[in-house]
C-alpha cells in the first residue's frame, strides 16, 4: 500500500522509521481529524452510562455469583425482588475448584459441583471454626439459591470439561493441589468436548451457531 486518500506512503522495509516519518504520520492524522470533525455538529449531550440504560441492564441479567462455585445466576435483572419462586437464584453450577475451592485438609481442588454434593458433606464457610452439613447450610445460610442440576445436563458437563482441562493450572497459580483422579471420576469428568457441543447445538436449536453457545455460557 503506497497511496491512501491522496497521501503517498513511502515504506522501506529494509530501513528504519525516522522522526520525520512519524511527524508526517502525526500531521496527516491531525489534519484528517480536524477536517472530518468540522463536517459534523458538536455533540451537546454526553454519552449515557450503560448502567443508566434499562435495556442494557436487562440484557446483562442477574450478576449474582454462587458463593460455592462462582457460577453466575441465569436469572433476569432484579429477579430477586420478585415475590414468587422466580426470585431464587439459579444457574448451571460448576465444579467448585473453578472458583479455587479446595479440601480443608488435603489442599486439593474440589471437582464436585454444587448439585453433586451430598447433604451429609461437611463444609466450612464464613470463617467458621466448625463444619456445617451441606444439607443444613443450604437451608439456613443460602436459601436464596437453587443447587439443583440444570435440566439441560450438557451445560453441567461442559463446565466439568473446563475444570478437567484447567485444574492443574489453577492449582499451580493458587499454590494448591490439583483435584484427585478419584474426585474427577466420581463427578463424571473425562468428557468429550465435541460430543458436548454437538448435543448443545441440538438442544438450543439449529439456528444458533457455536458463537451463540459461547455467549450463553
Amino acid at each position: 500500500m503506497i497511496q491512501v486518500d491522496k497521501v503517498d506512503y513511502k515504506l522501506d522495509l529494509n530501513g528504519e522509521i525516522t522522526e520525520n516519518d512519524l511527524k508526517i504520520f502525526r500531521d496527516t492524522i491531525e489534519k484528517e481529524l480536524e477536517t472530518k470533525g468540522n463536517n459534523h455538529p458538536p455533540r451537546l449531550e454526553p454519552f449515557q452510562k450503560p448502567s443508566d440504560d434499562k435495556s442494557i441492564m436487562e440484557r446483562l441479567g442477574c450478576t449474582e455469583a454462587c458463593y460455592w462455585c462462582g457460577a453466575l445466576c441465569w436469572g433476569s435483572r432484579d429477579h430477586h425482588e420478585n415475590s414468587d419462586k422466580t426470585k431464587t437464584h439459579h444457574s448451571s453450577h460448576q465444579p467448585a475448584g473453578l472458583a479455587c475451592v479446595s479440601d480443608k485438609y488435603t489442599g486439593e481442588l474440589i471437582a464436585t459441583p454444587c448439585h453433586n454434593r451430598t447433604d451429609d458433606t461437611n463444609v466450612w464457610y464464613f470463617g467458621k471454626d466448625v463444619p456445617t452439613k451441606w444439607g443444613v447450610a443450604k437451608v439456613l445460610d443460602f436459601p436464596d439459591w437453587k443447587f439443583d442440576s440444570h435440566c439441560i445436563y450438557v451445560f453441567n458437563d461442559l463446565m466439568c470439561w473446563f475444570f478437567e482441562k484447567l485444574h492443574e493450572d489453577l492449582a499451580k497459580r493458587r499454590n494448591l493441589k490439583p483435584a484427585s483422579s478419584a474426585n474427577l471420576i466420581q463427578n463424571g469428568l473425562f468428557l468429550n468436548y465435541n460430543d458436548i457441543i454437538s448435543t448443545l447445538r441440538t438442544k438450543i436449536g439449529e439456528d444458533q451457531d457455536s458463537d451463540d453457545i459461547r455467549i450463553i455460557l
